[in-house]
């Protein structure tokens, strides 16, 4: 489970708004953020497009993400945030948070060394993986890695 924490940058973008409402709204247990989810989703988008160079516009996002249940596009924007800002602390603690409960990355800086190559390298990886688990039989595994790769 990722603490759902969250900063405001110094140009702050009132869109951001929705999105941290529904942050709000899921931490809170609130079932009303589900009619939200969509629209969190699309002003992330946005938000991303015209903060390009902002790592809470990628946090955010990948809070958002990480609620909709898309584990690895959350994993993929806190990266992003920390390209922006290396040591961007809000995103490198989810993204330890969430990798040491995941098991396959051995830590933050190892995620961030494969996907530095590019995300075809992380996706690979999870498709070898799904491949692996396919030929053993578990096909429990060989699915979550199959959304992995796809996500």
């Amino acid at each position: 489970m990722v603490e759902a924490r969250i900063d405001l940058p110094k140009n702050y973008d009132p869109d951001m708004d929705g999105p941290i409402e529904f942050v709000r709204m899921c931490a809170s247990g609130d079932p009303g953020a589900a009619a939200l989810r969509l629209q969190a989703l699309e002003t992330c988008k946005t938000l991303r497009q015209r903060h390009s160079d902002e790592p809470a516009a990628y946090h955010l996002s990948g809070l958002v993400c990480y609620i909709n249940d898309n584990e690895e596009a959350a994993l993929r924007f806190w990266g992003q945030a920390l390209h922006c800002i290396p040591n961007y602390d809000l995103a490198r603690r989810a993204s330890e948070e969430h990798l040491a409960a995941d098991g396959h990355w051995s830590g933050v800086s190892a995620y961030m060394s494969q996907i530095s190559q590019g995300e075809n390298v992380v996706s690979d990886e999870y498709i070898e993986l799904v491949r692996q688990h396919f030929d053993a039989g578990d096909l429990v595994q060989a699915d979550y890695y199959a959304q992995r790769a796809s996500a």
